[in-house]
């Protein structure tokens, strides 16, 4: 029976990893208990049937027991038998014929043999290497002829296969001298191997950019992985189950974290985090410490409901790009804390979070207003005069939220770039003349919207607002109000769904 610990594919179609073997009270003969890696979709419990456990799951609810059979499970194949066979032919492997009649003695080449030995050198040729879901395992030897046609390989994609070793993924990775992008997500590695392996052995000094999505390595475990590629500038480590928890073990200190020096993007989409800064260890701590050469960081799809400004003496990141969609962020000084802990932030995506869903016509100029560092929001360029627009904009929103017993000192804590703005526009709450153009109400244009009955010609189209004028409605906006935003705007004014069509009649003169 496969040992546990040995990765499988069940019926050619579902992977997991063997964490029992053995006989199962009850029963007859013997079983596997698998962890699957599709927990939703093949798991029936965490190990434990009629009361007994029989394994520990890393997943919750994702295991069950089934019968050992070749027929319906395979082990894997090697890293070359999968490489030979996916750009090669079968025919690579019998590329000679004995003569029947010399007794061995005379070897004659298969008529097609040139062919093989050119799909061969084109291999040679290969910068780029994929192999997801060929069931890869293992490797040969060293001394296999075939490593020698992987020199100049810049890129491997090794994921959804069988790899539970990161030994295995040395031996690979060391007969290419050239590569620098490694994805190994969707494999599951051995939970005790890192620590006592790697803190030995170099991975690969060339490799760049390294994908582990989807792998259930631990936070702790990229420790060890950190010596093993010392010169990451990329790190993809999304759906991995993180949870505040498991970034601050007991006992944590800098050295005990992963130390990627060199590590310019991380990527941590799709976990569980819910805190910008960790109770024990913070998060500002390992960005500016451990991370210290960190830029861009992609934290979009956790949960993170909170961001509290640094306290005084607290170092500021380096980041200048931050994905923050799909969070729980539910207050604007969340983004007033962000600007603090961030004062070179330029590229920010907040989208999907309960602060922009309570107010979408207006949340895009509020979130320029008070991050003025940002030169892209959510994916769309900021211009010059939508920042402008956009501060004065909320300007005026700190002038009308005020009351008479507001102190400026108030006023400013709640609205850090006040003072700022003011030197910058000047004070929205003193006189000015009609005719300044640095007032927000002259660069307000006005739009009468009318709900007409689809389909609608051109012609009845014009001549509808005279029918029925009672039913337009006038709306003010800004000049750089996007298209997506005007439909939202419409949408609430008019009481519809997201989903009609928009026409914008210009009248002659």
């Amino acid at each position: 029976l496969p040992s546990p610990g040995t990765r499988i594919l069940y019926q050619k179609q579902h992977l997991g990893t063997v964490r029992f073997a053995g006989p199962v009270d009850g029963t007859s003969g013997e079983w596997l208990g698998v962890e699957w890696d599709e927990a939703e979709s093949r798991g029936k419990h965490d190990g434990v049937k009629d009361g007994k456990r029989y394994f520990d799951c890393v997943v919750p609810h994702s295991a069950s027991f089934v019968r050992y059979s070749p027929n319906t499970i395979s082990l894997g194949t090697n890293f070359l038998s999968a490489l030979f066979a996916k750009y090669v032919d079968d025919e690579f492997f019998n590329s000679s014929v004995m003569l029947g009649s010399s007794n061995g003695l005379i070897e004659v080449e298969a008529p097609n043999l040139d062919r093989v030995r050119k799909k061969v050198a084109d291999i040679q040729k290969l910068k780029e290497i994929s192999l997801d879901e060929e069931g890869v395992a293992g490797c040969e030897s060293d001394e296999d002829e075939g490593w020698r046609s992987l020199q100049n390989v810049r890129g491997l994609n090794l994921s959804k296969n069988l790899l539970s070793s990161w030994d295995v993924i040395r031996h690979i990775v060391i007969h290419m001298p050239l590569i620098s992008e490694l994805d190994l997500s969707r494999n599951r590695f051995h939970s005790a191997l890192p620590a006592p392996s790697l803190s030995d052995h170099l991975i690969s000094t060339s490799i760049r950019q390294l994908r582990l999505n989807n792998t259930l390595v631990s936070w702790s475990q990229l420790s060890a992985l950190s010596e093993g590629f010392p010169n990451l500038e990329g790190l993809q480590f999304s759906f991995n189950r993180l949870s505040d928890a498991s970034m601050e073990p007991e006992g944590s200190t800098p050295e005990s974290l992963p130390f990627f020096g060199r590590l310019q993007s991380l990527f941590l989409d799709g976990n569980r985090l819910t805190k910008w800064t960790n109770t024990d260890m913070d998060f500002e701590l390992i960005l500016s410490g451990n991370l210290c050469s960190l830029r861009h960081l992609h934290l979009a799809s956790n949960q993170i409901d909170s961001i509290p400004r640094p306290t005084p003496g607290t170092s500021r990141l380096a980041l200048e790009r931050i994905q923050l969609t799909s969070n729980a962020l539910h207050a604007w000084s969340d983004l007033d804390a962000l600007s603090e802990w961030c004062p070179h932030l330029e590229v920010f995506s907040v989208a999907a979070n309960p602060i922009i869903a309570a107010d979408e016509v207006h949340a895009r100029p509020l979130v320029i207003g008070r991050m003025g560092t940002l030169t892209i929001l959510d994916g769309s360029n900021i211009s010059h005069h939508e920042r402008q627009d956009s501060e004065l904009f909320y300007l005026s929103t700190i002038a009308k939220s005020v009351t008479p017993t507001t102190t400026e000192d108030e006023r400013i804590r709640a609205h850090p770039r006040w003072v700022t703005l003011c030197e910058k526009h000047g004070r929205p709450d003193e006189p000015r003349s009609a005719a300044d153009p640095k007032k927000q109400t002259t660069k307000l244009i006005g739009l009468t919207i009318l709900a007409i009955e689809a389909p609608i010609s051109v012609s009845a189209l014009a001549s509808a607002p005279a029918h029925d004028e009672s039913a337009a409605v006038t709306i003010r906006l800004l000049p750089t109000m996007t298209v997506r935003v005007l439909r939202l705007k419409i949408a609430k004014t008019l009481k519809l769904k997201n989903d009609f069509r928009l026409w914008i009649l210009l009248r002659r003169g």
